[in-house]
């Protein structure tokens, strides 16, 4: 099965601003995030998605296929992945020379440097193992989500689930969050789909990483977190 990684890597974001190339460990975080995917094997081309020249120049000189940028009406802070899937992957596929069908896509976050390539290894091992739809990395809750309380527009508290307030910890079912990190995806699968892409029906699975690894940079405070896991895995600054 032909496997392309595909990162994107607009450069709008607000909360952390360039932060697909903000500096962690004295090189642009996604640089990491390229090589890892190189190192493990698993893909045969990593390709980047941008809308910025700069990243697109960065992207290139670490080794990622870059084509032209991208379209700024899927470059905005509500594209979907699926939105990518189905309008933007599509043209690193023609450009390979490459079919839907049979083709895996290792869709990698640009903030993902934790992740090293033994991980990427593992991970689309267990994708070709469950012969799945969606391999998902993911971590695990801090506390049971089944506990959880939310805020009604009225300022009011209340459970989220109510039902199982009464039941064991021990007893809830698990459950795992998306860690922010990557998705293989049987591209011909997902297209298919029409829904959100954890309601896809041929299977959706979950490969669990650490903590240690597990940061969904969306605001500062995550970047904060990031740099520190970083610095605990590496013993470097940043």
């Amino acid at each position: 099965m032909a496997l392309i990684a595909y990162i994107p890597a607009r450069a709008g974001s607000k909360r952390v601003p360039r932060k697909n190339v903000k500096r962690l460990g004295g090189k642009p975080v996604i640089c990491h995030v390229i090589e890892a995917i190189q190192k493990s094997g698993v893909a045969e081309t990593v390709a980047v998605s941008t809308d910025d020249p700069g990243i697109k120049r960065i992207a290139e000189a670490a080794g990622a296929l870059v084509l032209d940028l991208r379209d700024p009406k899927f470059s905005d802070d509500h594209t979907t992945l699926m939105e990518l899937l189905k309008k933007d992957i599509p043209r690193y596929l023609r450009a390979l020379g490459m079919k839907g069908t049979g083709t895996t896509v290792l869709f990698a976050l640009a903030t993902a440097a934790l992740v090293d390539a033994g991980t990427y290894q593992k991970a689309h091992r267990e994708f070709l193992k469950k012969m799945a739809s969606v391999l998902v990395a993911t971590t695990k809750f801090s506390h049971s989500p089944y506990r959880a309380l939310v805020q009604s527009p009225h300022g009011r508290w209340k459970p989220l689930f109510p039902k199982e307030l009464l039941t064991f910890s021990q007893k809830l079912p698990q459950a795992q969050v998306d860690a922010g990190l990557f998705y293989f995806l049987d591209y011909a699968r997902l297209v298919r789909h029409g829904g959100h892409w954890f309601n896809v029906k041929q299977g959706l699975n979950c490969y669990s990483v650490p903590d240690s690894l597990a940061v969904d940079v969306d605001t500062p405070e995550d970047w904060l977190t990031l740099e520190r896991k970083y610095k605990a895995l590496h013993g470097s600054g940043s």
